[in-house]
């Protein structure tokens, strides 16, 4: 029996439905993060950004979504 969950079941998982959660999905599925503690640390680190960017338009924070999620994927897989 093999465990291994695809990106997309593990976005599922840890990410809440609500709009930031389906912006962080798309970027977690896309760059095939299967690691629900990193994706936890990107749910985590846009929690704190998101009450910056309130009063910006959409496109800012769907950027900032995900530079936030590749940056912190890049971060962790660089330390091993």
């Amino acid at each position: 029996l093999k465990f291994a969950p695809s990106a997309q079941d593990c976005a599922a998982i840890a990410l809440t439905d609500d709009r930031p959660g389906r912006m962080l999905r798309e970027n977690v599925v896309r760059l095939g993060i299967d690691n629900i503690r990193i994706i936890k640390k990107i749910e985590s680190l846009s929690r704190q950004l998101l009450p910056l960017l309130k009063n910006y338009d959409q496109q800012v924070l769907r950027r900032a979504l995900q530079t936030l999620s590749l940056l912190t994927w890049c971060s962790v897989m660089a330390r091993g």
